[in-house]
């Protein structure tokens, strides 16, 4: 039978779709996305609302100035996948990581490209902000065009436009795939007085 509530179908007198959905709202926000900056968990609950403007069915490439919310947008599409696989009680790998911090784990080899491939969602935060090298780019490129490949959903996060990043690296073949896989969206600017 077909829930009237949440829409999903279970054979059950009680649907369990809706009870972990239950489960779900009452857990901390440290329990239902482990592993984040302290910082984020805070900027998260502020923004809370965020929510409901997110399809989390898509991947995101956010650009704009500093300070306009890309990066709580960015982990916010990953809160609404991880409650998803949450509710039908499946199994979801997600990292959120500054480019820099991705490039210091496997470089540090604390963590591999292997990983960062094979997560189920990534979020890149930053893109952009890295020095011109040839062994860097390497990493990201072998990232991003597995991920692409594999149709594996990555957001990204950047002060840089599509364009800009594609002048910066001079090589388009990394910024076709981040745009034929993501919706591209730009922050406006945040006047300060």
């Amino acid at each position: 039978m077909k829930c009237q509530k949440c829409g999903y179908e279970h054979s059950r007198k009680v649907c369990p779709y809706c009870l972990r959905a239950e489960k779900w709202q009452k857990l901390p926000l440290q329990k239902k996305l482990p592993g984040l900056p302290t910082r984020m968990y805070i900027e998260l609950e502020e923004d809370y609302e965020l929510e409901h403007q997110i399809d989390a069915e898509k991947a995101y490439f956010c650009f704009g100035s500093a300070n306009t919310g890309k990066t709580v947008f960015a982990v916010y599409t990953m809160y609404k996948k991880a409650k998803k696989a949450y509710i039908e009680n499946r199994t979801f790998s997600y990292e959120f990581v500054p480019l820099t911090e991705l490039f210091d784990q496997i470089i540090s080899r604390k963590k591999d490209r292997e990983f960062y491939k094979n997560l189920d969602y990534l979020v890149i935060d930053d893109l952009g902000v890295e020095h011109n090298n040839d062994a860097l780019y390497g990493i990201l490129y072998s990232i991003v065009d597995y991920r692409y490949n594999w149709m594996k959903q990555t957001t990204f996060t950047s002060n840089l436009s599509p364009a800009e990043i594609k002048d910066k690296l001079q090589d388009e073949r990394l910024v076709r795939r981040i745009i034929a896989s993501c919706d591209v969206l730009k922050f406006k600017e945040i006047h300060y007085e």
